[in-house]
């Protein structure tokens, strides 16, 4: 049992540092987009994977100092209802901002430049969901589950945003107001199923929360 232990620490902690080591291409590469852009659907997944990235980073050096398994397992925990908590605010904010974009005579981009940056994220994205889908396969590590399906949103994401943007190049000759309104449209879009989603997440990791050792072990919320 404790050789089985030991291998699926081995394989959290190496699909973690997978994961934080795309993040933060995968980020750095997002944000210089949306720089070069002024892209409103870049920036909101940008600031999603901002927030995924900082805590990814936190939680790999926490794992480093905490040896036992319990303080590990509350650790574990504690990383998930924090990241899913801090992806809800985020969510909520941009779908705010863009609401109001909407509202007061959005912005124009170039669609066809996002488009084609887009499709290179979404195949870095597919490429890294694979590899953690992979690592998480059998494994009871909540972290290394979190991760695969922020990366599937991650994908999804993308894949949704270059065909939108690939409607709104071939359709803007047409009509014009697309190009001043689906950029705020499409970053909406996209925020409002990962709001969903994170939320099931937190939802699901509330339920599991661990009580105090003197309280019963673990426990739930919702009794």
């Amino acid at each position: 049992m404790e050789p089985d232990r030991s291998m699926e620490r081995t394989r959290e902690k190496l699909a973690l540092t997978v994961s934080l080591v795309s993040g933060v291409l995968f980020l750095g590469t997002e944000l210089a987009i949306a720089l070069a852009t002024s892209s409103q659907g870049v920036w909101a997944d940008s600031w999603f994977d901002l927030g995924e990235t900082l805590f990814l980073g936190l939680f790999t050096g926490l794992m480093v100092f905490v040896r036992e398994e319990v303080r590990r397992d509350r650790v574990r925990r504690v990383f998930t209802v924090s990241k899913n908590l801090l992806l809800l605010v985020l969510l909520l904010v941009l779908i705010g901002q863009n609401v109001h974009l909407l509202l007061t005579g959005g912005h124009v981009i170039d669609p066809c430049q996002v488009g084609g940056m887009e499709a290179a994220l979404c195949l870095l994205a597919l490429g890294v969901t694979g590899l953690l889908a992979h690592f998480a396969w059998g494994a009871r590590s909540p972290a290394v589950r979190s991760e695969v399906i922020s990366w599937a949103i991650d994908t999804a994401g993308c894949g949704g945003m270059l065909l939108a943007y690939g409607l709104c190049a071939w359709l803007g000759g047409s009509f014009p107001w697309l190009l001043r309104y689906g950029d705020s449209f499409i970053a909406v879009c996209i925020s409002v199923p990962s709001l969903v989603v994170v939320a099931g997440m937190l939802r699901q990791s509330l339920t599991h929360w661990p009580l105090s050792p003197g309280l019963g072990g673990q426990g739930s919320l919702s009794r």
